[in-house]
């Protein structure tokens, strides 16, 4: 989905995380002292965060690419036009930040460490990270996209390749075998720019605006 939407999902589950370790206290474990409420309210902003970094840093790519196109004034994504555009360093930087690697690294790792600050930081970033990953999963699945869609598996769909395969691109997998999967791109019609109309799709707009609520009330319940 677009940048808002993990935005909505990484400070939710990042208040989710704060909720999670009642009594954690951030500013106290460095060392500092001031008044309760300040210390609960700094702790679940540096773990909100985070988690919300984490829940966007996948799309950094995606937003290079943009930048790229609107410098030099061509078209957004015009890349992803050239038949060849999985041999593409554009598509290998969004696959490998696409890659489920990641969430799982920062889950063991969190899993590892047993420290009263470092273990709730590193569980913002996976739940960030994986939030990304699952919203991607169920939300790229328009066949139009397939071949330039992330493969999700990085960076063990270029082994494909090197057997003259497709490299398997795991959303459109999820959505042919469950026929569970909804396509937020809009325009997708042959011929014209997928991405040329920017507002959000009416169900993406309620899944924002249901998020936001959901965030809001639960940082009302943490800071009670």
């Amino acid at each position: 989905m677009k940048v808002d939407s993990h935005i909505v999902t990484g400070g939710l589950v990042g208040a989710l995380v704060t909720a999670r370790y009642p009594g954690l206290n951030i500013v106290q474990a460095f060392g500092y002292e001031s008044w309760q409420f300040l210390d609960t309210l700094i702790t679940g902003v540096i773990l909100t965060v985070v988690s919300i970094f984490a829940a966007t840093v996948a799309d950094a790519p995606l937003v290079a690419q943009v930048k790229v196109d609107d410098r030099k004034k061509r078209p957004r994504f015009s890349a992803e036009l050239d038949p060849n555009f999985e041999d593409s360093v554009w598509y290998s930087l969004k696959s490998m930040s696409h890659s489920f690697l990641w969430w799982l690294i920062a889950l063991i790792t969190s899993w590892q460490v047993h420290h009263p600050v470092w273990s709730p930081i590193l569980t913002a970033v996976f739940v960030g990270l994986a939030s990304h990953w699952f919203i991607d999963l169920f939300t790229h699945c328009h066949p139009q996209f397939k071949r330039t869609d992330q493969d999700m598996i990085w960076p063990f769909g270029d082994l494909f390749q090197l057997f003259g395969k497709d490299i398997p691109k795991l959303s459109h997998i999820v959505k042919k075998v469950t026929g569970i999967g909804i396509e937020y791109r809009q325009n997708i019609t042959p011929g014209l720019d997928p991405y040329a109309n920017t507002e959000p799709m009416v169900w993406e707009t309620a899944f924002q605006v249901t998020g936001s609520i959901l965030w809001g009330c639960l940082v009302l319940l943490i800071l009670a």
